[in-house]
């Protein structure tokens, strides 16, 4: 039986929707896209080992991560993080909670987690889906509710931890 998780305090009450598109602004796009570039020679830079699926450049996965994190940023209404230091585990704090962005450009994309995630350092998992510059916010899970042995699934890249659209809380619904 799958369980439902339970409906979110995280957003304001006056967000009603399921999901919200959103579109960089110019401004925006040029931000990440410099991030995206300086990120990705940092880390390889101090021997991070680069953990792309796919066939693009290293810079376009972190352009397009960076991407849903300024969109996930607007939509919650707070500062995306600027920083050019490797990963500190989450990319936003909302109403206390840390978010992880996990950002994929297919539509029916599934939330996904590595099996080593640092779970102490997140409270919140966030599913964007989209293709820079245009992105919707799709759902979420708690760590609690994504981390979980039930959870695991390969997609041919390794195990990890995976929820499906249909089983994450609605981003913007409150309780």
């Amino acid at each position: 039986m799958m369980r439902r998780p339970p409906r979110s305090t995280l957003c304001p009450d006056t967000s009603l929707f399921r999901s919200l598109e959103v579109t960089l602004t110019p401004a925006e796009q040029a931000v990440a896209k410099s991030l995206a570039v300086m990120r990705q020679q940092i880390a390889r830079a101090i021997g991070r080992e680069d953990q792309q699926i796919g066939k693009q450049a290293g810079w376009e996965t972190d352009e397009q991560g960076i991407g849903g994190e300024f969109a996930a940023a607007r939509a919650y209404n707070v500062y995306p993080c600027l920083e050019l230091k490797p990963d500190a585990g989450f990319d936003l704090v909302v109403r206390g909670k840390k978010i992880d962005v996990k950002t994929t450009k297919y539509k029916t994309g599934r939330l996904l987690a590595k099996r080593n995630q640092r779970d102490a350092e997140v409270d919140i998992f966030l599913l964007v889906t989209g293709e820079f510059p245009t992105f919707r916010i799709v759902g979420y899970a708690t760590a609690d509710e994504l981390l979980r042995d039930e959870n695991l699934v390969d997609l041919g890249h390794g195990a990890g931890y995976g929820l499906t659209q249909d089983r994450l809380s609605p981003p913007f619904k409150c309780a």
